[in-house]
């Protein structure tokens, strides 16, 4: 994924956070690497794990993750991977 991309790609992800109203005050942040890898930092908890989809809590909101073949490839206090094919992320209240 080009750098432009990513930036384009970041851009829209704030501007959706501000139209939700999330809580931008903590340690949140959405990294795109392709369409087979994210990486997630401020989750607080994993709601709903298959390979089709991931639930994923944040502090005001979940993520939800679609895909085919997803695997949580890391899960700490700091970093989620996400591996496989993506589909559809989508910012849920």
């Amino acid at each position: 994924m080009s750098t432009n991309t990513k930036q384009k790609a970041k851009r829209r992800i704030n501007r959706i956070m501000h139209e939700f109203e999330l809580d931008t005050s903590f340690e949140f942040y959405l990294e795109i690497d392709s369409l087979e890898e994210i990486k997630i930092s401020g989750v607080s908890d994993i709601t709903e794990y298959s390979e089709n989809r991931l639930l994923i809590k944040c502090k005001n909101f979940y993520l939800s993750v679609k895909g085919e073949g997803l695997l949580l490839a890391a899960y700490s206090k700091t970093i989620t991977h996400i591996t496989g094919t993506i589909n559809e992320i989508k910012f849920l209240r």
